[in-house]
């Protein structure tokens, strides 16, 4: 057993350090692009609420506003475009006996998480040194919150990576609904902004429920009106079920 673990383990510290060098060119600079390109986009949003005098909620500074809700959804769309497009992309490692697509697909995972933890602490320091003492009300809470934006995306792209060889069509469904979950995923807004009667329409959104959640494990002055971590731990709970059974089914499918 315990040789098994470490043949294991070096077969995943092999995958992380591969998709580093695929990812980033196997520099430090390239991984250092890799850092500031979420950043980059936070930045440029920043700027253009700024000019257009946008306000953050009481107790939520601009920045930080930012930072909890669209490196959320960043995270989560990273993930599963890694995921979706893992094990196509390293098909020929699948005929060495060793390596899995369950693998292949914690590799990424691992790597993602690792670069996106990173620019999240990199960005809080930044956030702090701009607006203030704004550090995380409850920290634990915050990172769990932040990694399950990313399981759910891995998860949701792996089920879509392993169904996209039988579903021809399914990106050309699946890319329109994700478009669509920047607008209703708590990015620019909060559920308080929003008239009452919208929230039972959303409020079966996973996502706004994670953009909430940051908020409040962030902020002491915020409480969502809704927002439930029972509820996401279910939907990961099916989610990653479905994917560890259809990446099983479909290894048949993906290596065609």
């Amino acid at each position: 057993m315990h040789e098994g673990l470490r043949v294991q383990g070096r077969v995943l510290h092999a995958l992380i350090l591969r998709e580093m060098t695929a990812q980033y060119g196997g520099t430090a600079l390239g991984y250092l692009w890799g850092l500031l390109n979420p950043m980059v986009a936070i930045l440029v949003l920043y700027a253009i609420f700024s000019n257009m005098h946008r306000i953050s909620p009481p107790g939520i500074p601009l920045l930080m506003f930012l930072i909890t809700s669209y490196l959320t959804y960043n995270y989560f769309m990273a993930a599963f475009s890694r995921a979706s497009g893992a094990v196509q992309a390293n098909t020929a490692l699948l005929n060495y006996p060793q390596v899995s697509p369950l693998d292949v697909l914690m590799g990424r995972y691992i790597l993602d998480a690792l670069t996106y933890t990173l620019v999240l602490l990199i960005f809080t320091i930044i956030g702090v040194l701009v607006e203030g003492p704004y550090w995380p009300l409850h920290p634990g809470a915050a990172i769990l919150t932040f990694w399950s934006a990313g399981l759910m995306g891995h998860g949701l792209g792996t089920i879509v990576g392993t169904l996209r060889p039988k579903i021809r069509s399914l990106d050309n469904i699946v890319s329109p609904i994700l478009r669509l979950g920047f607008f209703i995923s708590g990015v620019v807004f909060t559920a308080h902004m929003l008239p009452s009667w919208t929230l039972p329409y959303l409020d079966w959104n996973p996502l706004f429920h994670i953009t909430e959640l940051m908020r409040e494990a962030w902020f002491a002055s915020y409480e969502s009106p809704f927002a439930d971590f029972s509820y996401v731990g279910l939907i990961l709970f099916f989610m990653t079920g479905a994917a560890l059974v259809l990446e099983r089914m479909g290894r048949r499918w993906i290596t065609e």
